[in-house]
């Protein structure tokens, strides 16, 4: 987005005054209080100085030569020092001059309290004169502050810009083996957490290793659960999950609270830093006998104030920010130096060729490709074919750079990768838009028909993830983006397994043979089908190149060969439409042009409008105490400490005041406050010295109580914030694992993510932090007001002026900072939706050479963000100024006040004084700080609302069964399925159509159903709708003569298998992915990996056997295992019924062979209902269910529908051609036979079993 569209900004038109002040901003607080609410737009451009392309780019060059220079031992601080320069350092120069100003002030006090004294002799100009240079050093104090620490902000974000930047850039460039040894979820933290960490105070070395290693944990096995909330639905395992989940974070809260336990034994010293040093002088002095003096306590004081702020504090802070930062900078560091792909090796020249020569990939000490051969010129298809774990997709890791390529070259996944924006923008990723040529893309890859019913057409919004797409359509989409790029080299994984016979030809034809005729094109695939079109073809066996011809070469010379194309050639494909006319996708149906545009497809979070409501603020403590008692136990803790604090200092100071008027001669002057004091001065020695210890004795069981009720208070005030964290992430997590699937399919998964890592990361470290500062500082606030009005009640004057003004200046800019961080909050879920697109589709970026476009898009949604986060420091910074304004007039009233009382002979006590001006010093800090931090609390809270947002999201309908009425164990016993006029939505809004239409049909017990029809067609709802997973708008659905919806969701989930097309696998064992509750015993689960032949991998190959490792997603196995694992978990389920979605859908001919061989041994005598691609898988079924646009066509035995030369499947068996037609009526025929004579009990299963063994290839 052009920076036109924005505000320019005024910065760089304002003068010098402006630019200190920061007046600049002030049209941005107006706006917000007039228009009530801020949106991105209304924000100023970004300033020059933070740009994040230039800071990027500067940094990431300074790292490269760093690297060239230090190979060994690059340094990532010494590249952000070549980065940023030394000037940071040198606005240290303000911080001293700062700190000068804040000793000088009490030196100023202590001179003024002669004043004050009884029978003073100093002038009353000269008071006046040092009240004055009071005032006027705080002013210069606070002005030198606010312009080191509006500096230092700017220094800080562009090293995280610059950061983020470089952290992103790499990921463009890891090699496939660093991106195997990384989690998108630590990516993620890094940039979440550890790029973060330059600006914000966290935590200690070691609590933030531990931390975050478990914060990655859990990040990356929420984005699996997210990302695969469907399959998690359907095996009914959200509470393995929620388990899961929970556990992880009870051990981030653990380790939080054992750093809250050290936090609150390092403030037991820093709180009570003053209390405890006048504890050590005046122990010294009185175990010495050395005389106090009322005008020492007061410059102790103010001296001791200063530096328990500057000396202690910021040093602390200083400590931890350096140790969490070098602990960000290793993890940085040691991503940096992940090995990256050899790009430059990869194109050596223009002309068009391929040239590979003892190819040898190494992964983990595995060799996965070995002495691969061949080479390859234009207009050549290379089509490469092997089973499962061949080493098919190795074979076209040109994007690795481990391949010579003499040209440009495009790679097209066997899973679609589709990001969150237009099917346009998703074509053309990033080339200009040629009219012409998209045309004919569009048509090559058979879009046309899609895009015409479309609303929007090629401006329609596909979703994170093209997730209201079809699979077809996804796939097409894909491929439609490589034809648009028209590259030398095209590398093409199985592109057709996810469309329909017709389409999958049309795509051959049109796309490959005739599109790209003059290019050179590599082919995995499992369509055998295709291979006689194949300029030449590679049989793959282990990773070996065992046969490599053409087709005419390899079917005489080979009969391995021969046999394979004789078993395999007859199931050339699926079932399809009568034409290639597809029905428009889900997103067409069910949304409409608007929330296309604002609500299901875009990436910027929601934000909330007006203030935090009280309900956020009262659910909050609730989360955290539990009941409103435990409220009442926090606030007497902090009364209890602010009366002990003010009482400890009132007590010290009366005591020095005592020790002046003991030792002090008073005898030429009257005085009230003299006579008051008058029997300090008949005391014996020894009466003197009994109540000076009585004192002492006295401020030692002060200092105790005080340093206990500072551990009290403060270890209870973060164990209530971290107990909320924990309720609220986990009642969030279980209500989005409970959400309706529609939910996921609207939603970006960033979006959700967000949710999950930065408001949680807020509510951890934040709000733990602010919640208790700010209610410590509002009781220091409130007793310090208390004490000064009671030691001078003049004072309440200027302290209400002081509230009164903050309060305003609070309303000034509360509203523009509140939405000022929200929107900064909210433009973040883009860049972690980018950056999780990004590492899903890395090869396809890399073999578009797209990683510059990729680069400027992320770095633009960086800008964005950026600029709402530049412009909430500078507001903070126009606040903080008004702030001290404010303070400076609440110091010079009280000031005022105490002179006059002076001046018309109203006597303080020279105590009193001392507290009240060293109070009122530290009083002018301490309330402008409490007023920002309610409104940092308030900004903070923000999150706390967002995450309260989603513990009240929709809940899929659940029903609680009587005890009377609970389900048997083994229901469905028979398996018995009556869908009665059901009727389908995605959505209940309506505006939306069904997706299901009036579906009345009777499955009877174990009878096995194909199901068909093409895409869009209804055949996926139908299984959702099984699974409860859409609207059931009306009509029932009855299995063993009950109704699905008077049935729990678990109890229901968990009574059905299914084989999903996309095999998911979870990050954890190989036990975890079969056995989430530990139902089944090892014995058990070794039969079930037995039956689908994965015995051998996981026992002998796999280190760990039934515990090894499975990597996210399950990158370690390839997807013919991964959906054999599938495949198991539904023979280890042993349920009545069994939803076989296209599961064969993505594999090779022998994995298809495998799980259809063991579902008509395993699943015999259960209901089974299959969606396949291929009409060979079922032809065989008892019936045949054909759905066109949501409604049932036609429902009979497949011989019966192809005895109807009219009918809708015998059209489709006509498509596949004269050969494939008539082998599938064979099959029709020879079921139908053989359901007859089992019928008539006429023949035994031993002379049914031969003559299905010597007929169907599937068998051989």
């Amino acid at each position: 987005m052009s920076s036109s569209s924005y505000d320019s900004n005024p910065i760089l038109h304002a003068n010098i005054f402006s630019r200190f002040f920061h007046s600049w901003v002030t049209p941005l607080l107006k706006k917000s209080h007039k228009n009530g609410v801020l949106h991105l737009n209304d924000l100023y451009d970004l300033p020059a100085h933070l740009h994040s392309t230039e800071l990027t780019d500067k940094l990431e060059q300074n790292w490269f030569d760093e690297v060239k220079r230090y190979p060994n031992n690059p340094s990532l601080i010494r590249v952000t020092l070549r980065t940023v320069g030394w000037k940071p350092f040198a606005y240290g120069i303000l911080a001293f001059l700062n700190g000068l100003l804040q000793i000088i002030q009490p030196l100023i006090v202590t001179v003024l309290m002669r004043f004050f004294e009884p029978c003073s002799s100093m002038p009353s100009w000269q008071a006046w004169l040092l009240a004055m240079a009071t005032i006027v050093a705080a002013l210069s104090s606070s002005l030198i502050n606010n312009e080191y620490i509006y500096k230092i902000d700017i220094y800080a974000m562009q090293i995280f810009i610059a950061y983020t930047g470089l952290i992103y850039r790499k990921v463009l460039r890891l090699s496939l083996y660093s991106m195997n040894s990384i989690t998108s979820g630590e990516i993620t933290n890094l940039l979440v957490n550890d790029a973060n960490q330059i600006q914000r105070v966290a935590i200690f070395f070691n609590d933030i290793t531990r931390i975050l290693q478990i914060t990655d944990e859990r990040l990356k096995i929420m984005s699996e659960i997210i990302k695969s909330m469907r399959i998690v639905k359907m095996y009914c395992w959200e509470r393995a999950f929620i388990q899961k989940i929970c556990v992880i974070r009870k051990r981030e809260i653990i380790q939080y609270t054992f750093y809250a336990i050290c936090k609150c034994i390092q403030d037991i010293f820093s709180n009570n830093y003053t209390t405890l040093i006048f504890l050590m002088m005046y122990g010294t002095m009185w175990s010495l006998d050395i005389r106090l003096d009322t005008r020492f306590f007061a410059i102790s004081s103010c001296l001791l104030g200063f530096m328990r702020i500057y000396c202690i504090n910021y040093f602390s802070y200083a400590i931890r920010d350096i140790s969490n930062y070098l602990v960000a900078r290793k993890r940085i560091e040691v991503f940096l130096l992940l090995d990256e792909c050899e790009r430059d090796i990869r194109l050596l020249s223009s002309s068009n060729e391929i040239e590979i020569i003892n190819n040898i990939t190494q992964e983990n000490g595995v060799f996965k490709l070995q002495n691969i051969v061949f080479d390859a010129h234009p207009g050549d298809l290379i089509c490469i074919i092997g089973a499962v774990g061949s080493g098919k997709v190795c074979e076209i890791g040109f994007f690795e750079g481990k391949v010579r390529l003499h040209g440009s070259f495009c790679y097209v996944p066997q899973e679609a990768w589709i990001f969150s924006s237009t099917i346009k923008n998703n074509i053309l990723f990033g080339k200009e838009y040629n009219h012409k040529l998209f045309q004919r893309v569009i048509e090559a890859t058979a879009l046309d028909i899609d895009l015409e019913q479309l609303s929007q057409g090629v401006n329609t919004l596909v979703g994170d993830q093209g997730v209201m797409l079809s699979g077809g359509q996804k796939a097409r989409v894909d491929m439609a983006r490589a034809l648009y790029r028209n590259a030398d080299i095209y590398l093409l994984d199985d592109p057709l397994s996810a469309v329909d016979v017709k389409v999958s030809k049309h795509l051959f034809y049109r796309s490959i043979k005739d599109y790209l005729c003059d290019k050179i094109c590599i082919l995995v695939t499992h369509q055998i089908q295709f291979l006689q079109d194949a300029t030449k073809i590679i049989v793959l066996d282990q990773g070996k190149m065992i046969q490599m011809g053409t087709y005419n070469e390899l079917i005489s010379s080979s009969s391995s060969f021969a046999h394979l194309l004789e078993d395999i050639n007859q199931q050339e494909q699926q079932q399809n439409a009568a034409n290639i006319q597809q029905q428009q996708s889900i997103i067409s149906s069910t949304y409409s042009e608007k929330e296309d545009k604002d609500e299901v497809m875009s990436n910027i979070d929601t934000k909330q409008q007006d203030a935090i409501k009280w309900t956020v603020y009262t659910s909050y403590i609730k989360a955290g105490l539990g009941c409103i008692f435990g409220f009442f136990f926090i606030l007497l803790l902090l009364t209890a400490y602010q009366t002990t604090f003010i009482y400890s200092s009132w007590w010290i100071a009366t005591w020095s005041d005592d020790e002046s008027h003991r030792y002090r001669n008073f005898n030429q002057c009257i005085s009230t406050t003299i006579e008051n004091r008058s029997h300090l001065y008949s005391m014996s020695n020894n009466e003197w010295y009994i109540y000076r210890n009585q004192k002492f004795y006295s401020y030692c069981r002060i200092v105790m109580l005080l340093l206990i009720l500072t551990f009290l208070r403060t270890f209870a005030l973060e164990l209530m914030c971290l107990n909320a964290g924990r309720v609220l992430h986990n009642k969030m997590f279980r209500r989005v694992i409970r959400c309706p699937i529609a939910f996921f399919d609207t939603n970006p998964i960033g979006r959700i993510i967000n949710h999950f890592t930065r408001d949680v990361l807020i509510m951890d470290t934040d709000i733990v932090l602010d919640v208790p500062d700010f209610l410590n500082s509002l009781s220091s606030v409130l007793g310090t007001v208390i004490l000064i009005g009671l030691l001078n009640p003049w004072a309440f004057i200027p302290a209400f002026i002081g509230i009164i003004g903050m309060l305003i200046v609070r309303y000034r800019f509360a509203r523009c900072f509140r939405d000022l961080r929200r929107i900064t909050e909210t433009t973040r879920s883009p860049l972690y939706s980018y950056l999780s697109s990004t590492i899903h589709g890395l090869k396809v970026i890399r073999s578009y050479h797209a990683e510059q476009m990729c680069s400027q898009q992320f770095l633009s949604y960086l800008d964005q963000n950026i600029r709402a986060y530049y412009l909430t420091s500078v507001v903070e910074r126009w606040s903080a100024i008004r702030f001290d304004w404010i303070s400076f007039i609440f110091l010079g009233l009280v000031t005022l006040c105490s002179m006059l009382v002076r001046i018309y002979k109203q006597e303080l006590s020279t105590a009193d004084i001392a507290l009240t001006l060293s109070y009122s010093l530290n009083l002018m800090g301490l309330f402008q700080w409490t007023i920002s931090q309610s409104v940092r609390v308030e900004t903070h809270m923000t999150a706390v609302e967002r995450i309260l947002e989603y513990c009240s999201l929709e809940q899929e309908p659940t029903v609680q069964l009587s005890l009377n009425n609970r389900l048997s164990n083994n229901w469905p016993s028979h398996g018995q399925i009556v869908f009665r006029n059901v009727s389908m939505s995605y959505s209940n809004d309506d505006k939306t159509s069904l997706v299901l239409h009036n579906i009345t049909l009777t499955i009877q017990s174990e009878e096995k159903i194909g199901i068909v029809g093409r895409t869009g067609a209804g055949k996926s709802s139908l299984i959702q709708v099984l699974f409860r997973m859409g609207i059931l708008v009306n009509g029932q659905i009855e299995i063993d003569n009950i109704d699905i919806s008077t049935i729990p969701l678990d109890d229901l989930r968990s009574r059905i298998s299914i084989i999903p097309q996309d095999p998911v696998l979870f990050t954890g064992t190989i036990r975890n992915n079969l056995d989430q509750f530990n139902n089944y015993t090892d014995q058990q689960i070794w039969n079930a990996l037995d039956q689908v032949q994965l015995k051998t991998l996981v026992n002998d190959t796999m280190s760990n056997g039934l515990d090894s490792l499975v990597s996210e997603n399950g990158c370690n196995l390839s997807v013919g295992q991964k959906q054999l694992i599938c495949l198991a978990r539904a023979i280890l389920k042993q349920t009545k019924i069994l939803v076989i979605d296209e599961a064969t859908a993505n594999v090779d001919n022998a994995t298809d062979e495998l799980i259809q061989q063991a579902i008509r041994d395993k699943f015999k005598e259960c209901t089974v209902l299959t969606i396949a691609h291929r009409l060979r898988t079922v032809i065989d079924s008892d019936r045949i269910l054909v759905l066109s646009n949501g409604e049932v066509v036609e429902f009979d035995t497949p011989s019966s529908l192809l005895a109807n030369s009219n009918s809708y499947f015998t059209s489709l068996v006509q498509q596949t051609g004269s050969n494939e037609a008539e082998y599938l009526r064979t099959l029709a025929n020879r079921t139908n036979m053989n359901t007859k004579s089992v019928a008539q009990k006429t023949t035994t299963d031993d002379d049914i079993i031969p003559i299905m063994n010597e007929s169907d290839p599937l068998l051989m």
